[in-house]
């Protein structure tokens, strides 16, 4: 597995390059949720609506969430 944490000025993005798939999530907050996932701790990640990310004010919220085969 390999883990890219991209910080944006808005959202973030953590893309996670599997054997077999490619998982992308966005979000605002996300780099506690990639060095979480570092040390393989999260067992569920949740996706919310975006509109409603800013009312929940966690420190990391995932907005979405896209999960693509490799083609390799």
């Amino acid at each position: 597995m390999k883990g890219e944490f991209e910080p944006g000025s808005d959202k973030n993005i953590i893309q996670l390059d599997f054997s077999s798939y490619k998982v992308t999530l966005q979000g605002y907050g996300l780099k506690p949720l990639f060095l979480a996932l570092l040390n393989h701790q999260p067992r569920f990640i949740k996706a919310i609506d975006a509109r409603y990310a800013h009312a929940i004010g966690k420190s990391a919220t995932v907005t979405a969430i896209r999960i693509e085969v490799n083609n390799e």
